[in-house]
């Protein structure tokens, strides 16, 4: 989410259409401010393997051991947005309450989805998932 470049100054749209904490959630996760594994796994003594920055609910720990003392490649599923937004299980029950017009664009275009007429539910869509990662208490 954080990998295309501005191009432009301007208000972002989420910003006007959204009150905070909603905004708040969504500006955090457009910068990478958030705490999914990829980010806090890019830190401290987490920052020496990949296992750090893996997905909790697609990866099974004891694989997951299992295959960093491996030799040789190996694809973890990362945390990140994307993987989070589109993908991971745990979200399903979110995901399936979005709009057909959001659910193809996840899948399609993932950026769309901060464009001006789908703002506001994919704005709550992002906090609702940011709950149900963190809980409902996470300080902003």
């Amino acid at each position: 989410m954080n990998n295309s470049t501005v191009i432009y100054f301007q208000i972002e749209p989420y910003l006007d259409n959204c009150r905070h904490p909603v905004s708040s959630v969504v500006a955090r996760w457009r910068m990478s401010a958030h705490k999914l594994n990829r980010e806090t796994g890019r830190y401290g003594k987490r920052a020496t393997s990949v296992h750090h920055k893996c997905c909790e609910t697609c990866t099974d720990p004891k694989t997951l051991g299992l295959l960093t003392t491996l030799p040789g490649e190996w694809d973890p599923i990362i945390e990140d947005e994307e993987h989070v937004l589109k993908s991971c299980p745990r979200y399903n029950h979110i995901r399936e309450k979005l709009s057909r017009t959001i659910s193809t664009l996840l899948e399609e275009d993932i950026a769309a989805i901060f464009a001006t007429p789908n703002i506001k539910e994919s704005s709550f869509f992002i906090k609702r998932v940011n709950e149900e990662r963190f809980g409902t208490n996470e300080k902003l």
